[in-house]
């Protein structure tokens, strides 16, 4: 509790210190003040680097997505409430930032995973075939505080993350998912001319239980009669076990990160690096006993470059992003004394905008945006393997207009084509199983397809609703559609289809 009321003193104080005129509706109106923001408050490092003293907003977010094209193990329809808070301000010779989310999600129809939101790769975890209604409620929430220890000089910083989540499904069988990790990242950085490094280091813990229980007997006992409200073991890609009603999870989290951030001939450079390693234990009960059997360990290693170049130029402000990253993870199954799980997973991401002051009441943004990702999983148990990628060109379009009385209004259009290079399943006939079907080959299905996608966002910022803070109201809508399917080669339980939307609606005040 005593961290739970320090993070949040953090994150609100942080922005009710920026409750103070200034120019926090500008920064967040324009989508290169928001990436700009988004990468300042990353690290106590970037922190330092923004000659910005104040800027927050908080406010109320609806998002609503559904529809058939997806993946199987995500719902038909999901449903999310936010209430959200961040800024940061300066004071003396402190600075200091912070968020606050929390979040409470409502899934329809959830099949074939019983892990945690934020656990998508996660390969040990309880899973059954009967698709049910879920609840979940999230907390996520952060600060830096940095500290001038010579002036204008040497920094050290604190970054505290802290994530709970509690989920519960109301059908059998029943869902009972408590999840926390607590993380600290502590800072040096050293300041010299208009440039700025810092070095941090990583370390935190975590734990999780998923439960299963049953109301019904028969489902419990019945696995020939409802083969679908069995609930399995998922341990890697394909090998499943039954029976079981149980899984305990210990992680620990170490990292190391570098930072940079320097300014000239009119250009403002950012960039981070980090490396993570990511370990998990996984237990069921002993039978008798209090204590838990360790069955799995599973350890995951994460490394991320993010670059952030602009410039602003006589009416053109012109900004350059690029992330990339690589991830690697291998079990150790305790049952077969090895290895049988591999993953390994590479992105990069590329966004090129240039926004026009033309000194009229209507400017554009124009931009472009590449994305490219890489999977492969392998399954030494049940000889599952699977190997994919993709590319995923698209456009920007924008125009913002600011009205006589500092009303504020923008119109973003962005398209863009996801088109899968290659992609390769194996499964040997003798290895197919209830997962296989539910799971491997409807989203082999997915991934072989081109999708079309398309967002539409409006944005309004006014002073009208209240006088001396502006209030903005953001609308977004989503539309994805494959532009083929092919022919499916598999038997499996479900295939995407159709399409899939997403609705946002945002409310929000800027301090």
């Amino acid at each position: 509790m005593r961290i739970l009321f320090l993070l949040s003193f953090i994150s609100l104080s942080a922005g009710i210190q920026a409750q103070q005129p200034g120019a926090a509706d500008s920064i967040y109106f324009y989508e290169q003040g928001r990436k700009e923001l988004d990468f300042v408050q990353s690290s106590g490092t970037q922190l330092l680097s923004s000659p910005l003293s104040r800027a927050g907003k908080g406010g109320l977010n609806i998002d609503i997505t559904t529809g058939h094209f997806r993946h199987s193990q995500e719902a038909e329809q999901r449903t999310a409430a936010q209430l959200q808070t961040e800024g940061f301000s300066a004071t003396g010779r402190f600075k200091t930032a912070g968020y606050f989310k929390f979040t409470r999600i409502w899934e329809d129809s959830l099949a074939w995973t019983q892990k945690a939101s934020k656990s998508y790769e996660q390969p040990y975890y309880l899973a059954s075939a009967k698709a049910g209604p879920y609840l979940r409620q999230t907390y996520d929430m952060g600060g830096i505080v940095s500290y001038n220890l010579l002036k204008e000089k040497l920094y050290i910083n604190g970054f505290i993350d802290y994530a709970y989540e509690r989920s519960s499904r109301s059908i059998d069988p029943r869902l009972g998912l408590t999840r926390f990790s607590f993380i600290a990242k502590p800072e040096l950085s050293y300041k010299w001319g208009k440039s700025i490094a810092g070095i941090g280091a990583r370390l935190g813990y975590g734990n999780e239980t998923q439960a299963v229980a049953y109301q019904n007997d028969n489902y419990k006992n019945g696995s020939d009669t409802y083969p679908e409200r069995v609930n399995y073991l998922v341990q890697g890609f394909g090998n499943i076990r039954s029976a079981s009603f149980y899984l305990g999870k210990k992680n620990r989290y170490s990292g190391v990160s570098l930072h940079y951030a320097t300014r000239f001939s009119g250009f403002t450079l950012r960039a981070s690096g980090t490396y993570n390693v990511d370990k998990e234990d996984n237990t069921i009960p002993i039978a008798g006993s209090s204590r838990d059997s360790l069955i799995a360990t599973y350890q995951l290693e994460s490394s991320r470059f993010h670059l952030q170049l602009q410039k602003h130029s006589g009416r053109y402000r012109r900004q350059l992003l690029i992330t990339a990253g690589a991830q690697n993870g291998r079990d150790f199954n305790v049952r077969a004394a090895a290895s049988t799980y591999t993953y390994k997973h590479t992105y990069a991401n590329l966004q090129y905008l240039v926004f026009i002051h033309n000194h009229r009441k209507w400017n554009p943004e124009l931009g472009m945006t590449l994305f490219y990702e890489n999977t492969y999983k392998k399954d030494g148990i049940s000889s599952h393997q699977q190997q994919y990628n993709s590319i995923q060109p698209g456009v920007k379009a924008s125009i913002y207009a600011t009205t006589g009385n500092n009303d504020r209004l923008s119109f973003t259009l962005a398209p863009s084509v996801r088109i899968p290079v290659t992609s390769e399943l194996i499964v040997p006939n003798t290895q197919v199983s209830y997962f296989t079907r539910g799971v491997v080959y409807p989203d082999y299905q997915y991934q072989v397809s081109k999708i079309a996608e398309a967002s539409f966002t409006v944005q309004y910022i006014s002073y009208k609703l209240f006088k001396t803070t502006p209030a903005g109201i953001t609308a977004q809508i989503k539309y994805n559609k494959p532009l083929n399917i092919p022919e499916p080669v598999y038997q499996a339980s479900m295939l995407p289809a159709n399409n899939r939307m997403n609705f946002n609606l945002g409310f929000n005040l800027y301090f």
